[in-house]
């Protein structure tokens, strides 16, 4: 429809947006990328930017003489051990904890509260929205859920080319099988030859929410323009100033350019850069938005 809304990312205010947008970086696993004024976090947890404020004043939660008017939940597995992590990171725990059996509330850096919670988004609103009777499931007519797909990439490096798209996408390889410390002494128990082992590699989203991305080598080589590409998107879409844009796309390229990639094009919109075309390092074209 020509009107819908969709939430493309939340901003949050700094005295410094790159160096806020490392803090997060480092503990959601994103990535990020800007400048003080301007700067973003892309990766498995979704996208967040930073923008730079004059005269920035910290929140005083659970005060209100400065209130907090938003704040980031995040979902964890284990809210002792992510916690050290966040403090590693530079965060402060808050001496008051209204709901400790189950959230614990932190500042970041720069005195923004946020959460680590062990509920789940469909748990808070389960919690805070009355229970109803569910509908009838109708008895018959096509279901509702679309199908789990995953992208296959052909190349002739299967393993290099993987690591590649895993820097360029915050994606990460599977864990090895319980009781191996790698893949390769899996492959090595279960007989496989050596030349053998890069006949494919396999990505997964972190999150578990986005498609899973698999190569697969063949013989033949890459020999015209793909009919399909993948868009890394990076600067914070085409509401943000435009001279962050550029920052947030170029420090993207020069990152995949230092590993392989190649640039192939850049394209103007009416604002100034809107996106460049790569080659990852067998060819497969990609752009970064």
């Amino acid at each position: 429809m020509p009107d819908r809304i969709r939430l493309d990312s939340a901003t949050v205010n700094a005295p410094d947006a790159i160096a806020l947008a490392r803090f997060y970086a480092e503990i959601t696993g994103g990535t990020a990328a800007g400048d003080s004024h301007w700067a973003a976090v892309t990766g498995p947890n979704g996208d967040l930017a930073f923008q730079q404020v004059d005269d920035f004043r910290p929140p005083d939660w659970p005060g209100d003489s400065v209130p907090t008017q938003l704040h980031l939940d995040f979902h964890v597995d284990d809210l002792e051990a992510t916690g050290a992590r966040v403090l590693a990171a530079g965060a402060r725990r808050f001496d008051a904890q209204p709901n400790a059996d189950h959230c614990i509330v932190y500042a970041d850096p720069v005195g923004h509260p946020f959460c680590l919670s062990t509920w789940a988004f469909d748990d808070l609103v389960h919690a805070a929205l009355p229970t109803e009777e569910p509908a009838p499931a109708p008895e018959s007519g096509p279901a509702d859920e679309a199908a789990a797909w995953g992208v296959t990439v052909d190349c002739a490096h299967p393993r290099a080319l993987a690591r590649f798209w895993a820097l360029a996408l915050g994606y990460r390889e599977p864990s090895a099988p319980d009781g191996f410390t790698s893949w390769d002494a899996w492959l090595t128990d279960q007989g496989v030859p050596e030349d053998e082992r890069d006949d494919a590699a396999y990505l997964s989203d972190p999150s578990g929410r986005l498609p899973t991305l698999s190569f697969l080598k063949v013989p033949e080589p890459k020999t015209t323009k793909n009919r399909l590409h993948l868009d890394v998107k990076v600067s914070g879409g085409r509401g943000a100033p435009a001279d962050r844009r550029e920052q947030a796309i170029r420090a993207k390229v020069a990152e995949l350019c230092a590993v392989g990639g190649r640039t192939l094009s850049e394209h103007d919109g009416p604002r100034g850069l809107d996106h460049v075309v790569l080659a990852d390092p067998e060819g497969n074209e990609l752009c970064v938005v």
